[in-house]
């Protein structure tokens, strides 16, 4: 039996040896260095300015700033994850658990927000909802309501309609991964849970 000759199967010294760079590979890794510093070039800049600042802006900052934004982000983040659960999972459920008119038209509509960007909602819905917008138009012409800063008509510009503009754009993303989870259940196994006394919900 013939031996094998190991040094083809492992690169050597004289392999590695080889290796050299081509005036491709530095055009690439030129690029990629310009790309990059384009990237670090402004985040260096923010930081050298905030850092050249004085040191009572600083503690104004950590005292009255800071702690506002984090406790504000915070909620954003709880009530964008929470109602785009809510609208994500109750929509793919309701078109994989239950046939009616319309349930396929209504399956690829729900993921058609995947096709605006965010800004543009939220331009959207402030000059829909926003004061001389067509709502506040038709409720001043048919009821003769005035809006006011008491009224009972909510604030859009608020972190309720935050949530509200983002949960609009981002539910279709848990929307299709609930889908797809729920396409991928036996139908089986619900109707042995309904003969058992289960509901659709429990």
């Amino acid at each position: 039996m013939a031996s094998t000759d190991l040094s083809r199967l492992t690169p050597g010294r004289s392999a590695r040896r080889r290796f050299f760079w081509t005036s491709s590979d530095l055009i690439a890794s030129a690029c990629l260095v310009a790309v990059a510093a384009l990237v670090v070039v402004p985040l260096a800049n923010l930081v050298r300015i905030a850092l050249s600042g004085e040191s009572d802006i600083w503690a104004d900052l950590v005292t009255y700033v800071i702690p506002e934004a984090l406790r504000v982000t915070v909620l954003l983040l709880a009530g964008v994850a929470a109602l785009t659960a809510l609208i994500g999972v109750g929509a793919a459920w309701l078109v994989t658990a239950y046939r009616f008119p319309g349930r396929d038209t209504l399956a690829w509509a729900l993921a058609l927000p995947l096709a605006f960007p965010t800004y543009i909602v939220a331009y959207v819905y402030v000059d829909i909802f926003d004061a001389f917008g067509p709502v506040q138009n038709a409720l001043t012409a048919l009821t003769g309501w005035k809006p006011t800063a008491a009224s009972w008509y909510p604030n859009i510009r608020s972190l309720s309609g935050a949530i509200f503009v983002f949960s609009l754009v981002l539910y279709p993303y848990v929307f299709l991964a609930a889908r797809a989870m729920f396409q991928t259940q036996s139908a089986s196994l619900f109707e042995v849970a309904r003969t058992l006394g289960a509901t659709r919900f429990m």
